[in-house]
């Protein structure tokens, strides 16, 4: 997925409203998958801001989301998706036994 901005409507039409499922579903927990270099290129600019109390805040979307950066993803592509609908798991040459 490619964005030209991080706006509300670039968002909501290109990241989140492919989550809805034609409408089946609210998205909530989004993640988007991007790699580091795009982060602190596009990313950290388009979403740090100065507070009213004079400090930086970063990652602030208007989408129920956060943003994970991932050395996986090819510069220049984000991958976006909800939480939940994923399992990570590890594998290791350790036994676990039951009791």
């Amino acid at each position: 997925m490619e964005l030209s901005d991080f706006t509300p409507k670039t968002l909501g039409k290109e990241a989140i409203k492919p989550l809805c499922k034609k409408g089946k579903r609210n998205p909530q927990n989004v993640l988007l998958i991007v790699n580091p270099l795009d982060y602190w290129e596009h990313i950290f600019p388009a979403t740090t801001f100065l507070n009213a109390q004079g400090v930086y805040v970063y990652n602030v979307l208007p989408i129920p989301g956060k943003v994970i950066q991932s050395a996986a993803v090819p510069v220049g592509s984000m991958v976006a998706g909800i939480a939940s609908d994923y399992f990570m798991g590890l594998g290791g040459a350790q036994k676990i036994e039951s009791y």
